[in-house]
């Protein structure tokens, strides 16, 4: 259970598509993980996917939360230039 690639930078305003390529369900939330997600996004399937746009420059930290897979390192970054 891992985001691939881990780190992501992209120009703000960029639409980063997450593809679930595994064979369990998975979502991707923004914030800090543990805590409440800023955003919370969908629990999708194998082989679907979900959308989000980063429109502010900064450093977002994504993760799991089916299952706890952040505790067991589904955890990464996104930094929008």
């Amino acid at each position: 259970v891992q985001f691939q690639p881990k780190n992501y930078t992209v120009k703000a305003g960029t639409t980063v598509t997450f593809v679930n390529q595994d064979k369990v369900e998975h979502n991707v939330n923004v914030g800090e993980p543990g805590a409440e997600p800023e955003i919370k996004g969908p629990t999708v399937e194998m082989g679907a996917k979900w959308d989000l746009t980063f429109d502010k420059p900064g450093t977002y930290k994504i993760f799991c939360t089916t299952g706890d897979h952040w505790r067991l390192g589904m955890v990464g970054t996104v930094t929008v230039e």
